[in-house]
């Protein structure tokens, strides 16, 4: 009787043994598994912040210190470029000095402005390079056409300063038309970049959901786990008792045996 239980009890562990689903004192993945799951989601929980965190905020450093200053000079630049066309006529007509300073400063303030341009707009991306050299080359034939016409050197009679300003006024089209050109492909990388920021806003509450159901997962797995060990742990308790009032009556079995004999 005693043998066959021993086959029995080892049929039944071999039984146990070749299910890898099975919780038992040798399947150590059961908590190796989801303790590494829980440890890895709090970490990443941990860095994912930091890390998303800082690449936003260069991206932000970017937009506030390249981009919107960009903006600002290239703004400057076409009100600056809208406007001085008035004060040459100003200037003709009426010959006050005040009209040509108006000029002059102007022009000063664009020269300052464009060289802004050139330091920063690199930065920004090859399409802002590329509109900014275009304004550079419109607005000096524009200006090189307002000196080689002696709009500022003198006055001009009426009829020649009049036809001379039509002649020239393609090229004051085209520094214009450069001008609004350069201040909407910076507006389109200053838009780039907030997208960018607001796609990885998403992307890290996105992973941060995703983490935390993991952490969750895990945490739900170990706590089954442990009802299993108790479960496991009330089992063999079980057959150690039974094994034990076995035993007991086989003891008692044979104590009668050897007394009848």
């Amino acid at each position: 009787m005693g043998e066959e239980l021993t086959r029995s009890v080892v049929a039944e562990r071999q039984t146990e043994r070749r299910s890898i689903w099975r919780v038992g004192p040798d399947s150590t993945w059961t908590t190796i598994v989801p303790v590494a799951f829980i440890i890895a989601s709090l970490l990443t929980l941990v860095l994912l912040p930091i890390y998303f965190g800082r690449h936003t905020s260069q991206t932000r450093a970017e937009i506030t210190e390249v981009a919107e200053p960009s903006r600002r000079a290239a703004n400057e630049i076409q009100a600056d470029l809208s406007t001085e066309l008035g004060h040459i006529i100003a200037w003709q007509v009426t010959g006050q000095k005040q009209f040509r300073d108006d000029y002059l400063r102007l022009l000063a303030g664009q020269q300052h402005d464009a060289e802004t341009l050139r330091t920063l707009a690199p930065k920004l991306g090859p399409e802002v390079a590329t509109d900014l050299k275009s304004l550079a080359k419109e607005s000096d034939e524009w200006h090189a056409d307002v000196v080689s016409s002696e709009f500022l050197s003198r006055q001009i009679p009426a009829e020649v300063s009049m036809t001379r300003l039509f002649e020239k006024h393609p090229s004051y089209e085209e520094a214009l038309k450069a001008a609004a050109s350069l201040e909407i492909s910076i507006q389109g990388s200053i838009d780039e970049r907030l997208t960018r920021i607001q796609d990885e806003e998403k992307l890290s509450q996105s992973l941060t959901i995703i983490l935390t159901l993991r952490a969750l997962t895990s945490a739900l797995l170990v706590a089954g786990l442990g009802r299993q060990m108790r479960l496991l742990a009330r089992e063999a308790m079980g057959r150690r008792h039974e094994a034990e009032r076995e035993a007991a009556e086989a003891q008692h079995a044979r104590a009668a045996a050897e007394r009848e004999e």
